[in-house]
């Protein structure tokens, strides 16, 4: 399911923000979630692994997906659970 910018600024209760700091909350949500996936991915693939997933971040969008559905094949599984933890914390906040 593909949520719109509206989605996620109601689902984080951001609705009372200007826009411009709504885009800005959601940048920083969205960077968030992006290390809390990379450190999940780490726990769950390894060192030497991660370092060729590190390296594949390097040479664009297309390698780096590439190299996550050779290595970790249920990445956005793990993907959705990293974006599940940064979303209930800041719902508990």
């Amino acid at each position: 399911m593909n949520l719109t910018f509206e989605d996620y600024v109601k689902d984080l209760g951001l609705e009372e923000m200007s826009r411009e700091d709504q885009e800005e909350a959601l940048a920083a949500v969205a960077k968030t979630v992006h290390t809390q996936f990379l450190a999940d991915l780490y726990l769950a693939v390894g060192k030497e692994q991660f370092n060729a997933v590190k390296t594949s971040i390097k040479l664009g969008p297309s390698v780096y997906t590439t190299t996550l559905k050779h290595l970790v094949p249920q990445y956005m599984t793990l993907f959705e659970a990293a974006k599940q933890k940064v979303f209930s914390a800041i719902k508990e906040t």
